[in-house]
């Protein structure tokens, strides 16, 4: 049974990598209601995608996908999505960031988040994707920050 899509992202050193899918099946379940929109906008030589609501289902991270996309194909090379109006990530939208990440990468560029509530960065802990992400944020430039802001999960 296919759940949707799958995204694979090799670690940086090489070493290991990360598959992630979706467990909500496109098209099925409860459509949140809440209208979501993404923005994009030049920051300090940066392509800032902003996103606001909670996007929880396939056709709502939709538009994400297609900015993403959009930017990777038409040569941006450093892109941060901002999550600073974000309250919650489903899977949908993990996967998509991800799937973000990689194509960004693979068109030789960089993606970054900004904007991480100290629930999302958990949610990023707890899946191995924090390792994959690095943080925009001027306050959390040092590589372990990531790690001092989540609590261990037992």
């Amino acid at each position: 049974m296919n759940c949707g899509p799958v995204v694979e992202l090799p670690c940086e050193e090489g070493s290991s990598s990360i598959r992630i899918r979706s467990a909500q099946k496109p098209g099925h379940g409860t459509m949140n209601t809440q209208r979501v929109h993404v923005g994009e906008r030049i920051q300090d030589g940066s392509v800032v995608v902003s996103v606001s609501g909670d996007p929880v289902t396939h056709p709502e991270v939709a538009p994400l996908r297609r900015k993403l996309t959009n930017l990777a194909n038409s040569g941006a090379r450093s892109v941060v999505v901002d999550l600073s109006h974000v309250n919650n990530v489903s899977a949908a939208m993990l996967g998509e960031l991800a799937r973000g990440l990689k194509t960004t990468r693979n068109a030789g560029g960089d993606l970054r988040l900004s904007g991480v509530s100290r629930r999302i960065r958990k949610v990023l802990a707890v899946t191995g994707l924090s390792r994959f992400f690095k943080n925009a944020d001027a306050r959390d430039r040092t590589p372990d920050a990531d790690r001092r802001n989540v609590k261990r999960v037992a």
